[in-house]
This record gives C-alpha cells, structure tokens and sequence, in this order.
C-alpha cells in the first residue's frame, strides 16, 4: 500500500497562457506572499527563462 503525502501548507494551480501551460501546481511557501514552482535546470540563455518542470501529475510534464 502506497502512502499518500500530506501536503503542509497553501497551495494553488497557475496558467501560464504564452507557454500554452494550464493547471500547473504551485505551492505557497510558509510565510510568503506569492507562490513557487518546483523546478530545476533553471538558465538564462539569450533573456529567455529556461527550467524543467517537475510537477509529475501535470499532462505536460516533460521530466
């Protein structure tokens, strides 16, 4: 049997509409005013935000 995590705080879904990304899970952190994404490989190349989003339950995950 699979234990299911408990989530402590707020959380949220974000659109991000230019990217076609609807639906996305965010977490707010505690204390914070805004929310966060959980993702890595985060660069900045030509002044363009690149990241890999690791939200595995979205259809657009892309690992």
């Amino acid at each position: 049997m699979s234990k299911k995590k408990l989530i402590i705080g707020r959380t949220d879904r974000a659109d991000f509409p230019k990217l076609e990304i609807e639906n996305l899970d965010i977490k707010i952190d505690t204390g914070a005013y805004t929310s966060s994404i959980h993702c890595t490989n985060i660069v900045e190349e030509n002044g363009i935000l690149l990241a890999t989003l690791l939200d595995e339950a979205h259809e657009q995950y892309h690992g």
